[in-house]
């Protein structure tokens, strides 16, 4: 084989290897109980199968020799099994119980690439859905944008006011900071796909002029063409009749005769503008869109910003509350160590009895 060339590129490997394949899972399927159930059966085509995946892009000629050999030496085993060989048999059931659990398990499915995408479309569907639907057992799944606000206890810090700004006529909420790489992506390719659309209506708009021009020169033309055409008929008639015996009439229903009513042409503007309405409803499309987005998100920012202002108002009420009883519970603490120290005083000798009243208020004061 060339070295330039793949192994899997050529005739002769592939058309070797795809025999080699396909004989040893017959081998496989074809081995007899009881040695040999329907697990162990399914455990060595997978390990046939495993092997073939990892080495279908394998370059090196000395391990494609080796794994062939490997192969042709199975194949050998096997088929010795299936005519009721018990050594190879008893050899294959050790080889098989000696094997990892990993090259046991069915290999993945290698799917084509628009079957790939396909189906990684179809998975994103089902995440968005379990996103917005949870999983069925009050787990709720990831929140929309629009379920904003949020109550205080699902917020892992502070509340902040998203803010709405526009990115080329995109409306944009921004939660936090830095904005992620993924909307700015998101971003970039809405606004190419709209400057192209917008592009390509100015050059349907230069086009449909042309096109408009042409309609009228085929008029023009037309017209030329028709009145020519029936004079030329009619001339052609009357100079049949004279020749002919019967008369001008004979000549004059053959020159009848030669017109065709001939099936109208669609014009050419006609396709241009068909396109440029539709690139024009596009674009109304997307702008009816994002101004139903904006309103939707102004929403989430008016909500966010009453529940933001009514927590700030409870947060600050809380701690004027607090406040007060702290300052309450100082005055109180300072009247009872002034009535204590008055008291000692009063023991002492060193102060004058209280008047009645004075001993009231001075109660009153700590009891408030």
């Amino acid at each position: 084989m060339p070295t330039h060339l793949l192994p899997r590129n050529s005739g002769a490997h592939r058309t070797a290897a795809i025999a080699l394949y396909r004989a040893l899972l017959t081998q496989c399927r074809a081995l007899p109980p009881p040695e040999f159930n329907g697990q162990r059966r399914n455990e060595l085509q997978n390990i046939v199968r495993n092997h073939f995946k990892r080495a279908r892009h394998e370059q090196s000629s000395r391990r494609l020799t080796l794994n062939f050999e490997a192969g042709y030496e199975a194949i050998d085993r096997l088929d010795a099994a299936v005519a009721g060989d018990a050594a190879s048999a008893t050899y294959i059931v050790e080889l098989l119980g000696k094997a990892p659990d990993k090259i046991k398990q069915t290999p993945p499915v290698v799917l084509p690439r628009h079957l790939d995408k396909e189906v990684q479309k179809r998975q994103r569907r089902a995440r968005a859905a379990e996103r917005v639907d949870g999983d069925g057992e009050g787990n709720p799944g990831r929140l929309s944008l629009f379920d904003r606000p949020l109550p205080l206890g699902l917020l892992t810090g502070k509340r902040h006011v998203p803010v709405l700004y526009s990115a080329q006529k995109i409306p944009v909420l921004r939660l936090r900071k830095p904005q992620p790489e993924s909307l700015s992506g998101y971003l970039a390719h809405r606004v190419r796909l709209r400057q192209r659309r917008i592009d390509t209506r100015h050059r349907l708009e230069a086009e449909l002029e042309i096109a408009r021009a042409e309609d009228r020169w085929d008029g023009v033309v037309g017209v030329l063409a028709g009145g020519s055409g029936v004079s030329s008929a009619e001339g052609a008639g009357e100079g049949e009749g004279v020749g002919a015996a019967g008369g001008g009439g004979g000549g004059r229903g053959a020159g009848e005769g030669w017109k065709t009513e001939k099936k109208k042409e669609p014009a050419w503007s006609a396709a241009v503008s068909l396109a440029r309405k539709e690139i024009s409803g596009k674009l109304e499309e997307e702008r009816r869109r994002n101004t139903e987005m904006a309103g939707r998100m102004q929403g989430v920012v008016d909500r966010e910003r009453g529940v933001y202002e009514r927590e700030k108002g409870e947060k600050e009420e809380a701690r004027k509350a607090g406040w007060l009883a702290k300052l309450k519970g100082w005055k109180r603490e300072k009247k009872m160590e002034s009535a204590a120290s008055h008291q000692r005083r009063l023991l002492d000798g060193k102060a004058e009895p209280l008047g009645r009243m004075e001993v009231g208020v001075r109660l009153v004061a700590a009891g408030d």
